[in-house]
């Protein structure tokens, strides 16, 4: 209640009423237009308002998205990246205080057989197709799943000092965590 929430891939609006509900200002950002026109609806027939944008996560953020948040919901969108270091080293640079994230992740460290660098960091991953046609993928032709420790290790040096795995599971399509990171 009272914070403002950026919710990150906010599809067809789901959590994004959940959290108007419990009394936060919510910008919600999407790639597709076509889950933007959904959020809206969604909202209009809940009697909610909401700040929504769109936003190509691949990309830089554009100028009128908010320069800070309290909070960074983002779940179930960072395994759809082709660069997930780079776009969460720049929302949670605009993180005030909190981060629930929810991504599928690096089976193990040996299926993550592929890095990347990042300014002076290195990244290994484990590659995944997608097929951007599809209202469930990425826009890009491949994502890249992240080892769990490294992902903690790109979460800390932003200041959240305090980082927690809720949830390391398996699902259908693969090994997949929750974490909350506060400052």
């Amino acid at each position: 209640s009272g914070k403002h929430v950026l919710e990150v891939g906010c599809f067809e609006g789901i959590h994004t009423i959940s959290c108007l509900h419990h009394g936060a200002t919510v910008t919600a950002v999407d790639s597709r237009m076509e889950n933007l026109l959904k959020t809206l609806t969604r909202l209009w027939c809940y009697g909610y308002q909401a700040d929504v944008k769109r936003w190509d996560l691949e990309e830089d953020a554009p100028a009128d998205i908010p320069q800070s948040w309290d909070m960074l919901h983002h779940i179930g969108v960072l395994y759809h990246l082709s660069d997930p270091v780079r776009h969460l080293r720049g929302a949670l640079s605009r993180t005030r205080e909190a981060l629930l994230l929810d991504t599928h992740i690096a089976q193990n460290e040996g299926s993550a057989v592929e890095s990347y660098q990042v300014d002076d960091q290195i990244f290994r991953f484990e590659r995944h197709g997608e097929k951007s046609v599809s209202p469930f993928a990425g826009v890009r032709d491949h994502a890249k799943w992240l080892v769990l420790e490294e992902l903690q290790q790109l979460i800390a040096p932003e200041g959240f000092k305090d980082i927690r795995v809720k949830s390391d599971r398996a699902e259908r399509n693969g090994r997949r965590v929750t974490l909350w990171a506060f400052r």
